[in-house]
């Protein structure tokens, strides 16, 4: 009898040695990809928040500056936006046609401040393409590279942004959306001037 009992004792812990640690990693396995999932969920919904606190602001301000150009394509022999460097006496074309402006890149600014927090590897395919285009205004008002192969002076910033300036602009209170400036690490390589 108690050989009996002695065969059977290896085995049965050797069966309680393998159940503690196939249990043990099923919890690990487990914790680790409910921790993944929640972790998953909890940055899609703060994209989509995001998103939905900036989505309806930067359309209707796109729409504005889109209907804006459009008018001023159609017009543009009147010269309402001749200011011949003078700043001082501006029409409202020139002054609306700026502001616009500046609140279409204010919002993409904002929007870009608060989703470097964001991990967007997360982020579906609408929301990751609604956060490229708002990153892509800003680029395309401040690369240089779209006019090579043009004889074009980089060094002056007479038709794109250095991108500190615009920065420097759309943080300012007056355009920010909430008054609520964004930081700016960097410092402009100049000083900002009005042409």
């Amino acid at each position: 009898m108690l050989q009996t009992a002695t065969k059977l004792l290896w085995p049965a812990i050797v069966s309680v040695g393998t159940s503690a640690t196939v249990a043990y990693l099923l919890n690990r396995w487990q914790t680790r990809d409910r921790l993944r999932i929640e972790y998953e969920h909890e940055e899609r919904k703060r994209v989509r928040e995001l998103i939905g606190r900036f989505h309806g602001r930067l359309l209707q301000a796109s729409v504005s500056l889109n209907h804006r150009m459009w008018n001023l394509y159609r017009n543009h022999e009147q010269g309402w936006l001749r200011a011949l460097g003078s700043y001082e006496v501006l029409g409202y074309y020139f002054l609306s046609t700026v502001h616009r402006f500046l609140c279409v890149c204010s919002l993409c600014r904002r929007l870009e401040c608060e989703a470097i927090y964001l991990d967007a590897r997360i982020a579906g395919n609408d929301d990751l393409t609604f956060l490229k285009i708002t990153a892509a205004i800003s680029w395309v008002m401040t690369d240089v590279s779209l006019f090579g192969g043009l004889p074009y002076d980089h060094s002056k910033a007479r038709d794109h942004f250095f991108s500190d300036h615009l920065r420097k602009v759309c943080d300012s209170p007056r355009w920010s959306p909430q008054n609520r400036p964004c930081v700016v690490t960097s410092k402009p390589a100049t000083p900002i001037t009005q042409d």
